[in-house]
């Protein structure tokens, strides 16, 4: 019985028990099941059938094309991903600590992909040499076995590629292009996939919206800054009952003198004294406002001598970092109100840091400050510094050396008001505004005259002062709950270290960016205030609030070298007071203040106003009033964690590597199911060795290769399938050199061999 049934299985029909899907695991490198079908099914006992060397079927062709079907999958959703980007998030799968283990995962998937992206390759490869074996011109011998040695990068420069190729070879130039363009592939392909599969930390755009502010660029950044852009006096309705005149202005923040307060503590309580250099400059002094009217920022300093060239501060301009905060706080509400549908703005929520950034104008200052002299009574002479308009107030001298302590100077000014000579005797520093403005070789918004505490009835030292105040082209960018911070545009990223000075430098001036600031008397004026009785000491008697500044930093009342320090007071004071220009204009100043809350102006919220803000759309009602009155401002919201995005060179080469592996697997896809021919015999290093086994020998070709080969001419020995002159039913491996390939008949593709 078994017998028979054995017979019965031989005939015609004795492949009907192989999986449906044989072809498709035969061409995906799972042969193994289809032998593990026939054993169960009870076949492992008959040998090995006839085959056909083709099929022409739609279903085999369309199941052989199966080997292109997961890593062209693959490829694509990389592809996409990467060109349309997709944020995840501080981690990659929402388990805190887990990233590792999770990036080691992921190398592992792309260890699979670039396995499977080489068999895909080894399959049009095979199918080239196959067809130029059997209906081609031929193969060289070299490039017969390449299916299985193309990935391997030691294969081009071995002598079974350089023989096919060299001089003396009859050049198979499609065979040739094709192996060095799949070799190519199934070298990068690795790289590619871990470059483009592996997500990186970066900062990812991630909506924002467009706010207009009360006024035009006239002003909120005017070239001449006077009380008249501070907050009008209103009475007691407005935000605050002190008016920038009045004695208690610096308690409100609308005006100049709104963040004295924070100033004079910062001077005071961190630098008691002044032993040692400030370490601490450049990382910036916050300022707040009691009463809310401003934004709390970081005022961004640097003191000449120590780790800068100028003595210079820049400041968050306040009405663009009120604006930054407050719809950074609205983004933040909207990333919470939209359904975790997984779309890309639901994952805004499991960012890392976020950041609301205007682009503005802000606020830059420097002063720089000459030698101290010694001043008698009825001198009337002093020399100020000579600062350039685009260039630094300090340069490097012919030894190499930075001229920090000695400016250059200008020519001596001669005060003919007397107000040099009528000086009263004094203990403590006092602060003189001096008119520089008929000065042409000079950038200067005023001057200032310091004279330190008087040694004697007679003689006192004094110093002239420049100060140079600037609109800056920059940004003001708020993360969420902490203070606003500016940045300038012109100042550079990257400082070599062979410069340390502009390492943290904060004054770059460059020519079309930065525009001059005047400031008139009556602003000065406001700035230098006398001190109300509140905040003054028997020690401040009569003192004005900036020289209330330089006391509180504890010089020695005969030390008259610390003019670095005397400056920075001057820089920070001056570069809050201009971050203060405008800032009423963003409030409703007419209405009271209710728990601390201010009314904006403008703040109409248009429908779907979340879905607007995280997708960087206009989310609020435009101004109802002419537009020329308002200025737009555009808040650009960027957060970070662990993003797909093509931006780097490296990036869209991996993705040319991905792009090229697909044309060449569509490629060969539309051909086999166009002609509906396909084959899978061959496509295995066992299979060539078996046909070559069942080969006659070569007598010429191959001679004395028994135990090696080591001429190059041997691997460009042209070989054939051809039908055995034997055996009928039979294909052999022939070589040109042995017989004359018209002299043997070619294989019937559809007919069934040995």
């Amino acid at each position: 019985m078994r017998s028979s049934r054995v017979s019965a299985r031989r005939g015609p029909h004795r492949r009907g028990g192989r999986p449906y899907l044989s072809f498709f695991f035969r061409a995906i490198g799972l042969e193994s099941l289809n032998s593990l079908w026939a054993r169960f099914k009870g076949y492992a006992a008959e040998p090995e059938p006839k085959k056909k060397v083709q099929q022409k079927s739609f279903w085999v062709a369309l199941q052989r094309c199966g080997v292109h079907l997961l890593p062209s999958a693959i490829s694509l959703v990389l592809i996409t991903l990467n060109l349309k980007g997709y944020f995840i998030g501080a981690e990659l799968a929402g388990r805190p600590g887990q990233t590792s283990q999770d990036m080691a995962l992921l190398q592992i998937v792309a260890k699979i992909q670039e396995l499977l992206m080489v068999a895909s390759l080894t399959a049009v490869v095979v199918h080239r040499v196959r067809h130029d074996l059997i209906s081609g011109e031929g193969v060289p011998f070299g490039l017969v076995a390449v299916g299985s040695l193309f990935n391997q990068l030691s294969f081009f420069w071995s002598p079974g590629f350089l023989g096919p190729i060299s001089s003396k070879a009859k050049l198979n130039a499609t065979l040739v292009t094709l192996v060095l363009t799949c070799g190519l592939l199934a070298v990068t392909a690795g790289p590619a996939v871990a470059v483009l599969l592996l997500p990186r930390q970066r900062t990812w755009s991630a909506g924002g919206s467009t706010y207009w502010i009360n006024g035009t660029a006239n002003d909120l950044w005017p070239s001449e800054v006077g009380l008249e852009h501070y907050m009008p006096e209103l009475g007691t309705v407005s935000t605050s009952k002190a008016s920038c005149t009045s004695a208690n202005a610096y308690t409100n923040a609308l005006c100049p003198a709104g963040g004295y307060s924070a100033i004079l503590n910062h001077l005071s309580s961190t630098w008691p004294t002044w032993d040692e250099w400030p370490a601490h400059s450049g990382n910036g002094i916050l300022i707040e406002s009691p009463q809310g009217q401003m934004w709390r920022y970081t005022l961004v300093p640097a003191v000449r001598g120590n780790i800068a060239l100028d003595t210079a501060a820049f400041a968050a301009y306040g009405p663009t970092a009120w604006v930054a905060s407050r719809l950074g706080a609205d983004w933040y509400g909207a990333i919470f109100s939209t359904p975790k549908d997984g779309s890309a703005v639901s994952r805004y929520r499991f960012y890392s840091t976020m950041q609301s950034t205007i682009k503005t104008q802000v606020p830059a200052v420097r002063v720089v400050c000459g030698d101290p002299v010694i001043l008698k009574r009825g001198e009337r002479e002093l020399a100020f510094p000579w600062i350039p308009e685009f260039e630094f107030a300090s340069h490097l001298l012919p030894d190499g050396l930075w001229q920090n302590a000695q400016p250059r100077q200008l020519h001596t000014v001669t005060f003919i008001d007397g107000s040099l000579d009528n000086r009263t005797f004094t203990r403590y520093p006092r602060i003189f505004s001096v008119d520089l403005s008929n000065l042409t070789n000079t950038v200067a918004t005023t001057g200032i005259l310091f004279e330190s505490p008087w040694s004697d009835e007679e003689s006192r030292k004094v110093s002239g002062c420049v100060v140079d105040a600037r609109w800056a082209q920059g940004s003001v960018f708020v993360e969420y709950g902490k203070p606003a911070q500016a940045s300038i545009d012109s100042i550079p990223k990257k400082i070599s270290l062979d410069d340390p000075y502009l390492g943290n430098d904060v004054f770059f001036p460059k020519s079309g960016s930065w525009r001059r600031i005047n400031v008139t008397h009556d602003w000065f004026q406001a700035v230098n205030f006398p001190l109300p009785s509140e905040i003054r000491d028997q020690n401040l008697s009569n003192a004005t609030s900036i020289e209330a500044l330089i006391m509180s930093l504890n010089l020695p009342l005969n030390d008259s070298f610390q003019i670095a320090r005397v400056e920075y007071a001057i820089t920070t004071y001056f570069a809050d007071a201009l971050a203060r220009v405008g800032s009423w204009r963003i409030l409703n100043v007419t209405s009271p203040m209710r728990n601390n809350t201010i009314t904006p102006i403008n703040y109409n919220r248009l429908n779907n106003f979340e879905t607007k803000i995280l997708r960087g759309k206009e989310s609020f009602q435009r101004p109802q009033v002419s537009n020329e009155s308002f200025t737009e401002f555009q808040m650009k919201q960027t957060i970070s964690g662990y993003t797909y995005l093509a931006s780097a060179t490296t990036d869209f080469l991996a993705l040319a590597v991905l792009f090229l592996h697909l044309l060449i697997a569509l490629g060969h896809t539309v051909l086999i199911l166009v002609t509906k021919r396909s084959s899978g015999c061959w496509d295995t290093l066992p299979e060539l060795l078996a046909v070559a086994q069942q080969s006659s020998p070569s007598e010429t070709a191959l001679h004395n290769t028994a135990v090696g080969i080591y001429k190059l001419a041997t691997f460009r020995q042209r070989a054939r399938l051809r039908v055995s002159e034997i055996d009928a039913e039979h294909v052999e491996l022939q070589f040109d050199a042995d017989s004359h390939p018209d002299n043997l008949p070619k294989v019937d593709v559809f007919k069934e061999y040995k």
